[in-house]
């Protein structure tokens, strides 16, 4: 049966206790649809238009109710991120984040800070695309994971039983400029989830 509702329709519908066409779903398809549609990982990541393409084409595709653009803050901190063509990205070279760099703002401007140019451009691209259409998300990695990210997993393990404090320092540095980007979304209109 042919969908009698948009997304953005079946969850307005909801949301006031009214009757939809279907149940809504979703889930997340990224890399994988990417992968089907002829993108490397190298190009689904780095590149906004081709993350807007592979978006949009899934949600067509496969009728989702939902799309998603993807924060990565571990690149605000000064880390080395790798985006292999076949595979997940994955921290290269993470950063000590200590002393004089606990104080550091390493945002700025979230709308104009380089190391976030493809997510601002994707969520863009998306609303230009489907907006109308289908509710959009943005989705972030939650704070002590962005803080394994930056200065590695195995040290802020350790630092966690033994220097509880620093961690509670790095924690606020990541998490104070992970609210400064939620605030930047005001006005989008985007529902929101970290990870």
């Amino acid at each position: 049966m042919k969908d009698q509702m948009t997304p953005v329709e079946r969850f307005r519908a909801l949301a006031e206790g009214k009757a939809v066409d279907r149940i809504p779903h979703g889930f997340g398809v990224g890399d994988t649809a990417a992968k089907l549609q002829g993108y490397s990982m190298t190009e689904y990541n780095l590149d906004a238009k081709v993350q807007v393409d592979v978006g949009v084409r899934a949600y067509r595709e496969f009728g989702l109710d939902g799309l998603m653009a993807f924060i990565r803050t571990q690149e605000l901190f000064g880390t080395e991120t790798v985006y292999p063509a076949n595979s997940t990205p994955y921290v290269a070279e993470t950063v000590a984040l200590e002393g004089d760099a606990l104080k550091k703002d390493y945002l700025g401007d979230p709308k104009t800070n380089p190391k976030l140019r493809v997510f601002w451009d994707v969520l863009d691209g998306l609303f230009a695309a489907v907006g109308d259409e289908v509710p959009i998300a943005v989705a972030m990695e939650g704070t002590y994971t962005a803080a394994g990210r930056a200065i590695g997993v195995e040290k802020l393990l350790k630092l966690s039983l033994r220097d509880p404090e620093y961690v509670t320092r790095v924690l606020d540095l990541i998490s104070d400029a992970q609210v400064r980007i939620i605030e930047a979304l005001e006005g989008y209109g985007v529902g929101f989830g970290m990870m």
